[in-house]
């Protein structure tokens, strides 16, 4: 975790001498706030760009960026592109999408230009239960051989993000995470638990013990499989009681009626403009 942390300090300050590029109005230090989007498929991201009402079809939001990894987003995993959802160059993906839409047309509102580094691994678990599709378990000696260890990946996805950003002449820097997770862990007595080990670690890494973290609730209405009062879902709202943290209930929001683990491509656009209120108001004003 040392080497990490100091590998990743050495590459944050190495950033902040890079020429600002800009074109919105950022933070009084001119940098540019970037937002980690972390967890399992609906961090990655399961909208479908063709369910979305006309007026987000063809559109890019050029003062908003994203560099994707992770399990999905393939066509545009490891680079830096600009959010929108314009099939191929540009886009997010070339037919889904996740909170980021919402996200970027809520910051270009607030004319603030933002990044966005997006690594979810879909069906992984936040603990060493249910790890069929990759774990977020922080003690890598503890995880079993074969096992995505998609903490140690997202460290690996986070340098290279970094790099992508100086590359462009940004002055990057990490003022929040979002959390999207726990279908797999539903029924887990020790999600609170696990989430706060998370969450030091992440701070701990980073070298930000005051970062902001903001998780969303699991689905309960409409198709939504779980229910309101699950582990998941009381461990997330009791981080509206902890410093540096807050939730949104997006579980409130109805999900595909083919798919009740993923909410619907508008309900993606509204859950990211609650999260990026969040931020905005908890990192930016």
């Amino acid at each position: 975790m040392k080497k990490f942390t100091a590998f990743l300090s050495a590459l944050i300050l190495s950033a902040m001498c890079a020429i600002p590029f800009s074109s919105c109005a950022k933070k009084d230090n001119g940098k540019l706030p970037v937002y980690l989007i972390l967890g399992q498929s609906n961090a990655s991201g399961n909208g479908k760009i063709k369910d979305l009402p006309a007026r987000y079809l063809n559109k890019e939001y050029g003062g908003v960026t994203i560099y994707c990894d992770g399990s999905a987003n393939g066509a545009v995993r490891g680079s830096l592109t600009k959010v929108g959802t314009v099939s191929g160059q540009g886009s997010v993906s070339t037919d889904r999408f996740g909170v980021e839409i919402g996200l970027a047309e809520y910051f270009t509102e607030k004319n603030v230009e933002a990044g966005l580094i997006k690594c979810g691994f879909d069906g992984s678990s936040i603990n060493l239960t249910n790890t069929a599709y990759g774990t977020w378990w922080t003690d890598i000696q503890d995880i079993p051989l074969n096992v995505i260890k998609c903490y140690d990946r997202f460290k690996t996805a986070l340098v290279n993000a970094l790099d992508a950003y100086k590359s462009e002449g940004y002055d990057a820097e990490i003022k929040g995470v979002i959390w999207l997770q726990g279908e797999s862990n539903a029924g887990n007595a020790s999600y609170a638990d696990d989430l706060d080990k998370l969450i030091q670690r992440l701070r701990a890494d980073l070298a930000e013990p005051a970062l902001y973290f903001v998780a969303g609730t699991i689905s309960y209405v409409g198709e939504g499989k779980y229910q309101s009062d699950c582990a998941v879902n009381l461990a997330v709202r009791a981080l509206e009681e902890k410093q540096n943290c807050g939730y949104v209930e997006s579980g409130r929001y109805s999900t595909d009626p083919n798919d009740p683990y993923h909410w619907t491509g508008e309900n993606f656009v509204k859950i990211g403009r609650e999260f990026a209120e969040k931020l905005y108001n908890n990192t930016l004003k």
